[in-house]
């Protein structure tokens, strides 16, 4: 019998934090962010007027320090 614990988490969504760049902050408390892909979406939070942000469940929760970011294929 499967935990049924692990089925309801995998019912959730996920709850990771995304870097993203702050493009446009609005006037009604939203930002349209951008990922290092290119997409760009609308969140909520506009506590980051430019530069790198953290995202978790389409809100801004901070800003994201400056550094250098690599990708690594495995």
């Amino acid at each position: 019998m499967a935990n049924v614990w692990s089925q309801f988490r995998a019912l959730l969504p996920d709850r990771s934090i995304q870097v993203v760049t702050v493009v446009t902050v609005h006037a009604n408390g939203t930002s349209t962010v951008e990922t290092d892909a290119g997409n760009q979406f609308v969140v909520i939070g506009d506590a980051v007027a430019s530069g790198k942000a953290l995202v978790q469940d389409g809100q801004i929760i901070g800003a994201a320090p400056n550094l250098t970011s690599y990708t690594v294929s495995v």
